[in-house]
């Protein structure tokens, strides 16, 4: 059987010379994996079937079991990967769907629309792709049912990072909020994706936003994620070079 969908290939895995398995998330049926050759049609120079393209694809289903049957790239994101800082945060994305998103399962678009959006804006940006970041594990956190509950005044409480709400009193997991982080986290959440993207903060209020969402959603994940250290020793070598 024949099916036609699209999506990005979020991660890749070397069977052998001629063969790999990839990953995609799709547009209708969360995660497929399926097998492929090695190589393929190129757009940029970059094969359908590579990490972070988004393609769409003719599989060919037997039984359980997929195989890429043709493949188009349709977006590269050859500036993500002209940039490494860049490239790391995006591998953290991918990393972040393939441990949350169920595989061959019917239901939602947003997955694929909140993944597709974000490398789009960091295709884009090199300079506050921390806001990104925190966009994406928000949001991602809000698809997978835990969003935030910030409906009350934030004056002497603590968000807990486990319960996502406001406590009058201070426990393990909690952190104290400033009036314009609590803000930004609740325009994230209530706001179209590329709306947020307007979102904007200070320097350092952007990095306690995406250090508050980071610890939030890896409470929910349960999962260590090492392109998350990989991106982070990126980000700090980079800094310390520009200091």
């Amino acid at each position: 059987m024949l099916i036609k969908t699209c999506g990005i290939v979020v991660k890749t895995q070397k069977i052998n010379s001629e063969k790999k398995l990839i990953w995609i998330l799709t547009k209708d049926q969360g995660i497929i994996k399926a097998f492929c050759k090695e190589g393929g049609r190129r757009t940029g120079g970059f094969a359908a079937t590579e990490l972070l393209c988004f393609s769409n694809f003719v599989l060919f289903k037997s039984k359980d079991t997929f195989s890429v049957n043709s493949a188009e790239a349709k977006e590269p994101f050859l500036h993500i990967r002209n940039n490494l800082e860049n490239l790391a945060l995006a591998s953290y994305f991918c990393q972040a769907i393939v441990a949350t998103i169920p595989q061959q399962i019917e239901g939602t678009a947003e997955p694929l629309k909140l993944t597709y959006l974000l490398l789009q804006a960091l295709n884009k940006e090199t300079s506050n792709i921390l806001k990104i970041k925190a966009i994406f594990e928000l949001k991602l956190a809000t698809l997978l049912g835990f969003s935030p509950n910030l409906n009350n005044s934030i004056n002497g409480l603590e968000f807990h990072i486990k319960t996502g709400s406001l406590s009058q009193t201070p426990k393990p997991y909690s952190v104290k909020l400033n009036s314009k982080v609590a803000e930004a986290i609740k325009f994230i959440i209530n706001t179209p994706i590329k709306k947020s993207l307007t979102l904007e903060l200070s320097q350092t209020d952007t990095k306690f936003l995406t250090e508050t969402a980071e610890g939030y959603l890896l409470d929910k994940i349960e999962y260590h994620l090492n392109t998350l250290d990989y991106f982070w020793e990126i980000y700090q070598t980079i800094k310390e070079r520009e200091d």
